[in-house]
Formats: structure tokens, sequence, C-alpha cells
């Protein structure tokens, strides 16, 4: 098949004004549109034919990726985010940038043609997998397993299982050595031809619904509630493995991370921390001291926020 003949619709998957890619493969797409209280004009929605709009706050991106897999017929189906890219040029390693100019497009092959000639020659395309770490303890790895329960409520994720164990018993092997891995694919960044991603999307949502009905989050944080697209990293996971085990052709690539420019930042400081004057500032003074490059920046920023 000649690369223009193929269709590759990536759904980028927006909830506020940003920047955007618009072209014939990304499509941005805002979630959640049935529960938004605006619209915007740059996206389509996800809240048109056979949908599940309405659950975002808890389904999160996964609104996107079923309002693809019922409405949208094409040759390779893809998610990304409005702050998280898949780079086509460049494998395992992260990129940050922080704007979405033509230098960043070329750099990372955002364009039509570079697009479909890496979906020509892989089946599937996900984000590098990358080691998870015990929060307070970076030199700590821990199992993908380990890492959901330090996280979030092992009661799902063990449930989440028993329903793989029960009705998805050809996923079950895979699913327990995903659960020992040390390493993940996050964020559902994909890509993959027809075949598999409608068989991804059975998988997926057929497990994640048995779970809804199953499952009470009426006590949970709104992080927490949140739990649909947290889990579905996982099971993303299960999947790719299964695949890449039964040798389907696949290629894991860097993922780019589009940050606010260390202008915005400033400014974002100001507004919020340096220009509130009705502050309460106790007069003992206590000295901080920190150190980072520019690849901390944001980080940085984060904290003296918070302070």
């Amino acid at each position: 098949m000649q690369n223009d003949k193929i269709k590759v619709n990536i759904l980028v998957c927006h909830h506020k004004e940003s920047d955007y890619i618009k072209t014939e493969c990304l499509i941005p797409i805002q979630v959640g549109r049935a529960i938004a209280p605006y619209k915007l004009d740059y996206c389509i929605g996800d809240d048109t034919g056979d949908n599940i709009s309405h659950k975002n706050k808890n389904w999160c991106e996964l609104t996107a990726m079923y309002w693809q897999w019922k409405n949208v017929d094409a040759d390779y189906y893809g998610l990304f985010h409005y702050r998280r890219y898949l780079s086509f040029r460049h494998e395992k390693s992260f990129y940050s940038e922080e704007n979405l100019n033509e230098s960043v497009l070329n750099k990372h092959g955002l364009h039509n043609g570079t697009i479909k000639e890496t979906c020509k020659s892989n089946a599937i395309i996900f984000s590098t997998r990358d080691k998870v770490y015990q929060t307070l303890n970076s030199g700590k790895p821990l199992t993908i397993y380990e890492q959901y329960c330090e996280e979030h409520y092992r009661k799902d994720i063990d449930d989440l299982l028993l329903i793989i164990k029960n009705d998805y018993s050809a996923y079950y092997l895979t699913a327990q050595q995903i659960m020992n891995s040390y390493e993940c694919s996050f964020g559902n960044l994909i890509i993959m031809r027809k075949d598999y991603y409608h068989e991804y999307c059975e998988f997926l949502f057929g497990v994640l619904e048995k779970l809804e009905k199953q499952i009470d989050i009426f006590e949970y944080d709104l992080y927490q509630r949140r739990v649909f697209g947290f889990l579905a990293e996982r099971l993303t996971n299960i999947y790719l493995q299964k695949k890449i085990d039964e040798n389907f052709s696949y290629k894991e690539q860097s993922v780019i991370f589009l940050c606010e420019s260390k202008k915005q930042n400033i400014e974002m400081l100001k507004r919020n921390f340096l220009t509130k004057k009705s502050l309460h500032v106790s007069s003992d003074i206590i000295n901080i001291c920190m150190s980072f490059d520019d690849n901390y920046f944001i980080h940085a920023l984060t904290a003296f926020n918070s302070l």
C-alpha cells in the first residue's frame, strides 16, 4: 500500500486551551466535552455517535479512545496527549520541548509523510518502556504491581487481574509477566494497525467495563477517581507484551513532552506567588538552597510555587 493511500488517525487529547497540531494524521479532540463548561473550537469532540464522554473524569483519555474505536474508520489508529507526543525520528529517549514550532515538527518527524512511513513498517508503535521507582526513593526499582499498589489501591488491580484470569484467560500469563516487570510504557501513547487496535479495545474496554460494575469509587479523591485511566496503562502493557511474545512487528519511540516556556512559568510565578502582598510572612527566616540545571527548571519552579 502506498503511503498516500494509508489512512492514519491519531487523536491528540485536549481538555484546555493549548498549542496544537492539526493535520491529516494528527487530529485534536476535546475529551469529556459532554461535561465540559466550554468547547475548544480547534478540536472535534468525543461526545458524538457511540461515546462515553460523560465518564471522562474517571476514564481520562479513554473517552477519546472509545469514541475513535466506535466511530472512526482508518488503517492505523493512535492516541497522543496535548503535552505528550511520540517522536517519529528518535527511539529510547525523552525530549522536552517548549512549543510546537516548525523546528520541533521537523526534529521529531511530526509530518504526514514520516508518520505514514513509520506506520507502514510497524504494526504497533508505542512509547519507550521505562523503569519504575519508589516515589520517595528513586534508587529502589519497583515492579509494575508494586508501583501501582504504592500509588493507588491494591484491591482495584487485584480485581482487574481476577477478571483477566476468569474472563480473558488468554492474557493471564502475560498479565502475571507484566505485573512482575520493572519496566512500563506510560500514558497509553500508542499507534496500532486496525486489526490490532480493535482487538486491543475489545480487551481493554471489556475488562474495564466489568471492573466498573464491581468497584465503588465514591470515597476516592479526585485523583484516585481516575482509576480506569491508571489501570488502562497496565492493560495496555499487557496487550503489547502479548503481541511482542507472538513476534508481531513493533517499534518503541521516544516521548516528546511539551512544557510551558521559562518566560511563561516566570510570569505564572509572579502572578501566583510573588505579587500576593497580603500573604502573612513570618518573622522567622528560613534559608533554602536549591541546585538544578535547565533540565529541572520546571520542577524547581513547582517547588518555589509550592513554598
